[in-house]
């Protein structure tokens, strides 16, 4: 008895499906108004710039071990033509050595490196959030220039958190 019911549900929904396709053929995937976008950076994305730099990173901080000196960087990967608007370091640093943390793209043609490299000044040793302001909006282009986020602890008591960078979009992909 159940079966025709099993049999007739299964018709119905076939049918449902049945119709005029549509296919999409444009290439063009703009957005009128600008999106919002995120680009998080977690410790365990991040790798030391030199191989003879003792550092730890663990789920929640990296940070440099004791003498070493050096930074931490990893690529950023946004999509062709978005402006970078802010970028957000969550950190801790103390004893009066304050890190720096960096955007900076690469020409893939020479490679050549220009950005923006700025000293995070808190030193209290708690937890704070630093914003920067990217001046222009840096426009991403990826026919051109790779990108990288880096953190350069200037002491063992420097402890990187976390990461984001804020940025807007007009389309849907590269």
């Amino acid at each position: 008895m159940k079966d025709w019911r099993i049999a007739f549900a299964a018709a119905a929904g076939t049918a449902a499906l049945i119709g005029t396709a549509h296919a999409i053929t444009d290439t063009a995937f703009t957005y009128s108004t600008p999106k919002l976008g995120f680009f998080s950076i977690h410790p365990r994305a991040l790798s030391p710039n030199t191989n003879t730099m003792g550092y730890i990173i663990s789920t929640n901080q990296a940070q440099i071990s004791g003498t070493s000196t050096g930074c931490f960087a990893t690529a950023v990967n946004l999509p062709q033509g978005a402006k970078v608007e802010t970028i957000v370091t969550w950190y801790a640093s103390g004893a009066g050595q304050t890190p720096t943390v960096g955007l900076f793209r690469q020409h893939q043609s020479d490679g050549v490196s220009d950005g923006y490299n700025v000293a995070l000044l808190s030193n209290t040793g708690a937890r704070v959030q630093n914003t920067i302001n990217v001046a222009g909006n840096l426009t991403i282009d990826n026919s051109a220039y790779s990108y990288e986020f880096h953190f350069c602890p200037a002491s063992s008591d420097n402890i990187f958190y976390t990461a984001r960078i804020k940025y807007t979009y007009t389309n849907a992909g590269d």
